[in-house]
């Protein structure tokens, strides 16, 4: 009998100790650990599910813990990898061979734009909506969903990294009263896309921005501007740093208003393949090293529509459907410089629309045809170039080849005398010259244009 009973007492607490250890086995693969985002941002809890293959990775959930708070507050969710291990970076496709055909002289020089050509595919990592009021860094290498506008407050920077890509639901926009710092690179930019395929609503850099915010190396595509529709890229009064960015197939690409004491500038970008237009406002404005190629226009002609007193040099303006650069009056004043530049393949090259102080200088305009236009009512322009008043100064540029039947012409300026001496014509032969040259002498109602002395061979690039 007693042997029994000590047979039996073994026999339980052999099982004893395999179920003990078994749980303690278990109870190895659940870690519990906290994930702290900038300034208190929102926790998630990560919680690793057990497999029977020691090989296999857990599968990884996140349950966002919102902030008590009375203000609505932004929250962005991050799923990151319960293992060391990361998703591989996406693949970027090659740099874009431009498409410009024969090297004219006087070309600009477009360098380091970005390689980017399509959208990343990134990790899907969480959203992001509403106000954002501390600061917030999300994660490279993330897809973030925006299904609501985003406002990043005045004080309160938003730090996006190399290839992060924000996909924003239609009309929805990113409004920075404080800073936007997007630092992609060249082969790993920053995008912001849509989300839905519609139309989103842009990123608008307001004035208590001042100079504190950046973006370089970006792809910004699939906007129709921002919810007072100025562009996908709106500056207003501000003064942020804007380098190597696409801007791609939106309704209208770029607004720069500068406003009082600031320089905006835009440079080392691409303009390509979208419905309307650049608009260069008040202050000082700087349009520069961009390749602008394939835009349209909406309602208004004018690829660049730019207020007096603004830059534009060393751009590529090319295969454009409405006149590369149209100088039109909104309440500012100021010299404007139109240099270096190479306008080519466009309907129309240069319009101004007012006796404005424009300076033309040192562009090879070439194979364009008469401006689009019709301005002022009843009359129909013949010409690539097409002035107004008695105040622009056109010197050292090549002017050749257009299929315009007049290279430049003046549609106002009775009893003034223009300056356009000094330009390359594709000939030395005077009366060729003058027959490309509608003014005065066409129309005793409007200015003569003084073409001699001439340039006798084509400027070249210094």
């Amino acid at each position: 009998m007693s042997k029994t009973i000590t047979i039996v007492s073994i026999f339980l607490f052999s099982i004893t100790i395999y179920v003990a250890t078994a749980y303690a086995q278990d109870a190895k693969t659940s870690i519990f650990l906290p994930l702290v985002a900038d300034n208190a941002q929102p926790q998630a809890i990560i919680t690793a599910i057990p497999t029977n293959s020691p090989t296999t990775l857990p599968t990884v959930t996140s349950t966002p813990t919102p902030l008590a708070t009375e203000t609505a507050t932004a929250t962005s969710t991050n799923t990151p990898s319960a293992t060391p291990t990361q998703t591989a970076a996406p693949t970027q496709t090659a740099a874009p061979t431009q498409t410009a055909t024969a090297t004219p002289t006087y070309t600009a020089t477009i360098t380091n734009t970005p390689t980017a050509t399509s959208t990343p595919t990134a990790t899907p990592c969480g959203s992001l909506s509403g106000v954002l009021s501390s600061d917030t860094t999300l994660v490279s290498g993330c897809k973030y969903i925006v299904p609501s506008s985003v406002l990043v407050s005045e004080h309160v920077t938003l730090t996006v990294p190399s290839d992060v890509s924000l996909h924003f639901d239609s009309n929805q926009y990113l409004r920075v009263d404080g800073a936007l710092i997007a630092e992609g690179t060249e082969n790993a930019p920053v995008t912001f896309t849509s989300n839905s395929g519609g139309f989103w609503s842009g990123i608008r850099i307001a004035a208590t921005s001042k100079d504190r915010s950046s973006i370089h190396y970006a792809i910004i595509e699939g906007a129709e501007g921002t919810y007072d529709s100025f562009g996908a890229l709106e500056v207003d009064n501000a003064q942020p740093h804007l380098e190597n960015i696409t801007l791609r197939n939106n309704l209208r690409p770029l607004w720069l208003n500068a406003g009082n004491g600031y320089t905006a500038t835009f440079q080392s970008g691409r303009v390509i393949s979208n419905t309307g237009e650049i608009s260069l406002g008040s202050g000082t404005n700087i349009l520069t090293n961009t390749l602008i190629q394939g835009n349209g226009m909406l309602s208004n002609p004018g690829i660049v529509r730019s207020c007096p007193g603004n830059i534009i040099e060393s751009n590529e303006f090319v295969s454009n459907t409405s006149v590369a650069i149209l100088i039109n009056q909104c309440g500012s004043n100021g010299v404007s410089m139109i240099s270096h530049n190479r306008i080519t393949n466009n309907s129309g090259a240069i319009v101004v629309t007012g006796n404005y102080s424009v300076t033309i200088d040192h562009n090879t305009i070439s194979n364009n045809s008469a401006v689009s236009i019709s301005w002022p009512p009843g009359y129909h322009s013949t010409s690539a170039i097409l002035l107004s008043g008695c105040a622009s100064v056109v010197n050292f540029n090549n002017i050749q080849n257009n299929t315009s039947t007049h290279a430049i012409g003046v549609i106002s300026g009775d009893g003034c005398d223009i300056d356009t001496t000094e330009n390359w014509w594709g000939t030395t032969d005077s009366s060729l010259i003058s027959a490309m040259i509608y003014d005065y002498y066409d129309n005793f109602e409007v200015g003569k244009l003084i073409f001699d002395p001439y340039a006798t061979a084509p400027y070249t690039d210094k």
